[in-house]
């Protein structure tokens, strides 16, 4: 019986010995794996945090540069409205002069009351007309000056 204990001690020792060597390499194997893991995972966090900083230059720079394209049509914007601010008071005075011209014209007319006589007959009467509209033209020009000086519009308009 004891040779039969030995025995039995002596296969139960070696089956221990042998899941204890093969416990002891699936540990290294384990550590193995790990240390694999680990260093991949450290290069995804360094290609991560490449990438992320990348990208936060990247959008740096896109705002940046759509800040710099809304500032440029801010600006075209503000000398596009100056422009036709300016544009819509030329034609406002022009438009002005000529309706004061013709009504000035029209007047002239009704003073003299509508007749159109034949131009050899009254060189004298035609020529006080010119000269009427000549001074009334140089009036309303002068006129014109005036508001455009009194109202800074030549400042505006160069």
């Amino acid at each position: 019986m004891n040779d039969e204990m030995t025995l039995k001690n002596k296969e139960l020792s070696d089956k221990l010995v042998h899941l204890v060597l093969t416990l002891q390499k699936e540990v290294k194997e384990l550590r193995e794996d790990t240390v694999v893991n680990a260093q991949h995972l450290s290069i995804l966090k360094s290609n991560s945090t490449k990438t992320m900083n990348t990208l936060n230059n990247e959008m740096i720079n896109h705002i940046n540069e759509t800040s710099e394209i809304i500032e440029e049509v801010i600006e075209q914007s503000e000398e596009n409205s100056g422009n036709n601010y300016t544009n819509f008071l030329k034609s406002l005075l022009q438009e002005d002069f000529a309706k004061k011209q013709h009504e000035i014209i029209e007047e002239l007319r009704r003073e003299l009351g509508g007749k159109t006589k034949p131009v050899y007959s009254n060189v004298k009467q035609n020529s006080i007309i010119v000269n009427l509209s000549f001074l009334m033209s140089m009036l309303s020009f002068g006129l014109l000056l005036f508001i455009c000086f009194k109202f800074n519009i030549f400042a505006q308009l160069f």
